[in-house]
């Protein structure tokens, strides 16, 4: 038995939106993925402002790029930076951007890492950014809700099988789709006399 083209792919379909949901399933949630875009210049050419990267949560070593939180006690305690890893004494790290001189003025420790970049999609958070707010937000809930009440076409061919279907066992004519219901149904009563 053969399996219909359309039930493979949509099953494939729902298999590669089952591994990206749990590749990308946010380290906030117990994931291991991290989503940063990137704000300023300090990382330049590397990243632009505006950029997103992808970050998971991998081991970096100098020379890394590497996410990481800014340790307590220190200016910026806890904001989320992303810098490349130039010196490491005793399990530590000295972090600096590429479009810096100076160094950063903190140390990092294995607990500060949040991870190392996987991907990289420019301009991509301005988008983002843009999505979650009050406009993008407004105009995608108008969207879905336009999509949602749009009236269904009926198909020519699934109407005549039905009605071919019907008369042949003397039904009359057969039900009638309610415009844009999808799982809705009237009754069509054949003209009196017939």
């Amino acid at each position: 038995m053969r399996m219909p083209v359309g039930r493979v792919l949509s099953g494939s379909a729902m298999a590669l939106v089952a591994a990206a949901v749990i590749a990308l399933w946010p380290a906030s949630l117990g994931g291991s993925t991290t989503l940063i875009v990137v704000s300023g210049a300090s990382m330049e050419s590397t990243y632009r402002h505006g950029d997103l990267v992808v970050v998971r949560s991998h081991p970096a070593d100098v020379g890394d790029v590497a996410a990481f939180r800014v340790p307590d006690g220190t200016p910026g305690a806890g904001m989320l930076v992303i810098h490349r890893l130039v010196e490491e004494h005793d399990g530590r790290w000295i972090s600096q951007g590429d479009n810096r001189d100076t160094r950063d003025p903190w140390w990092l420790t294995r607990d500060d890492l949040v991870g190392t970049p996987v991907a990289h999609l420019p301009r991509a958070g301005i988008w983002l950014a843009w999505a979650g707010s009050p406009v993008g937000l407004a105009l995608f809930a108008g969207l879905v809700t336009a999509w949602l009440a749009w009236p269904s076409r009926d198909t020519p061919s699934s109407n005549a099988a039905l009605t071919t279907a019907a008369t042949d066992r003397g039904e009359g004519l057969p039900p009638t789709p309610v415009a844009g219901a999808g799982t809705l149904w009237t009754a069509q009563v054949p003209p009196a006399g017939r």
